[in-house]
């Protein structure tokens, strides 16, 4: 199957030419976000999806890219349809940080469609979306190892919100024989066959090599940072010493008067503001803060404003890509930001921008023991699924000890130190720790991609209740988690 896929159209080729072109498709994420769209913009979304399927698909042309493979009127629209609506999503993301939607971001949606059909045509625009729902299918049956005919059909353990049914979907997974038919208790249901999983781990392999998978956990992680308007308020909780914390570090990295200093994934400005990054360069002293989430940065600029500080400016960027000219800055750091990003780039990036002589100063937590009792009680079902996953860097979410240092050295700076930090991370009211946990600082991510929509839904509940009775049977002095991590610092 995967070289009669590869034979049709290039998969890892076609998909990167899709996102180059900015579009983007997710069948979870086209349909979460539904109560986002302006009614304007959802009518657009219809009455565009049926155009460019009237002017760009050429039934006969398809015939011949796709025989064997279902390609009906109705499938050839719901491409359109949840690519539109992804695409816009991706757009109101990066241009605002808002899930709102409306005609405006709808109508460039419709623009960037409408151009790459003109330059790749519409079989390349249905493959890319094949092929990516395709793994989304097959991955749900995996996980739940047999599911009802019926219940796939409907969407409701994965697509509950699909106008239509996927009828079409399964067909194309049985004329392949990607799934094979199970009787069981009576009731007609479905499993993969073994080509079926070695084709689902062709198409991960392929999406992950072409930046999809990493981008979507990206999306989805600034939407749901985005949408969490009591961060500040989760943080103090979770980290009563966090002020004190990103106080030392400033004293640590020499940060002074009238330096111009580079901040990094500035979240909602507690190192900025609360904890004096701005003050503390004053007078004469820059501030530049970037981050990549544009829901976070609106929060920061309101905490500025709010205190009339007028020496620091806010950029939405990717630390990895760097807006900026080289030596620029006298000192580039962040805190909690690292474990985010793929160190090696981010630290050369950080060096490119800093002059000679200057700082570049991360601070982060590093791996820390699970194995504390309550924790494993509170997280068990998150634990299980991390040790299902099919790669040594299970459960890796922080870096190891030393692992950002020797980045550091191998980047060739003139000094490097690291200082080892202690930090204590309290587990309280179970909604909020839960909230921080998955929608603020992402652990568990890759865990949670992968779950389909149902199985997210009750996993949150379980640890609802997990929680609770955690909170009943743990003191608040035992439910606290002692985390080690690192200043690094390194003179350019």
């Amino acid at each position: 199957m995967s070289i009669s896929i590869d034979a049709r159209l290039d998969t890892r080729h076609v998909v990167r030419e899709f996102l180059n072109a900015g579009l983007f498709v997710d069948p979870p994420l086209a349909g979460i976000e539904r109560e986002q769209y302006t009614g304007e913009a959802s009518a657009l979304i219809l009455t565009a999806a049926e155009d460019l399927c009237h002017r760009h698909a050429d039934p006969a042309q398809l015939q011949r890219d796709f025989e064997g493979v279902p390609c009906t009127e109705r499938t050839q629209f719901s491409a359109v349809q949840e690519i539109l609506a992804s695409t816009a999503i991706l757009l109101a993301h990066s241009e605002s940080g808002r899930l709102r939607v409306d005609l405006r971001i709808v109508k460039t949606s419709v623009r960037l469609v409408s151009e790459y059909l003109q330059r790749q045509g519409f079989s390349s625009l249905y493959w890319a979306y094949a092929m990516i729902t395709t793994y989304f299918n097959l991955h749900v049956i995996r996980y739940y190892g047999v599911v009802d005919r019926r219940e796939f059909v409907s969407g409701t353990l994965h697509r509950p919100w699909v106008a239509d049914t996927l009828e079409d979907d399964l067909s194309y997974l049985l004329a392949f024989n990607l799934v094979v038919p199970v009787q069981l208790a009576g009731r007609v249901c479905v499993s993969l066959s073994s080509l079926g999983v070695d084709v689902m781990k062709e198409l991960e392999r392929a999406l992950r090599d072409t930046g999809y998978l990493s981008k979507r956990a990206q999306l989805l992680a600034i939407s749901h940072f985005d949408s969490l308007h009591n961060m500040d308020e989760l943080q103090f909780e979770a980290w009563p010493n966090a002020l004190d914390e990103r106080r030392q570090f400033l004293t640590v990295a020499g940060i002074r008067p009238g330096m111009n200093v580079l901040e990094v994934g500035v979240g909602t400005g507690l190192l900025t503001v609360e904890a004096g990054l701005a003050q503390s360069l004053t007078p004469g002293g820059i501030v530049t803060g970037i981050d990549i989430s544009a829901g976070m940065l609106r929060r920061a600029e309101s905490k500025v404003r709010s205190q009339s500080i007028d020496n620091v400016r806010f950029t939405q960027a990717d630390v990895q890509r760097l807006p900026f000219a080289n030596d620029q800055f006298d000192a580039a750091l962040g805190y909690e930001f690292i474990h985010f990003t793929n160190y090696e780039k981010t630290i050369a990036e950080l060096q490119r921008v800093t002059r000679t002589g200057g700082v570049v100063a991360t601070a982060g937590p590093v791996i820390f023991d699970w194995s504390v009792p309550f924790f494993k009680e509170w997280f068990e079902p998150l634990l299980e699924l991390a040790s299902r996953r099919e790669t040594s860097e299970q459960m890796h979410y922080m870096p190891r000890p030393f692992e950002v240092e020797n980045a550091f050295r191998r980047q060739g700076f003139q000094y490097v130190r690291c200082l080892f930090t202690h930090s204590e991370w309290v587990f309280g009211e179970p909604k909020k720790v839960i909230e921080y946990m998955i929608q603020g600082v992402s652990f568990f991510r890759e865990e949670l991609l992968d779950l389909p929509w149902k199985a997210k839904e009750q996993l949150i509940y379980e640890l609802h209740r997990r929680g609770m009775k955690v909170c009943q049977e743990y003191s608040p002095e035992e439910r606290r988690v002692h985390l080690p991590g690192e200043f690094v610092i390194g003179v350019v």
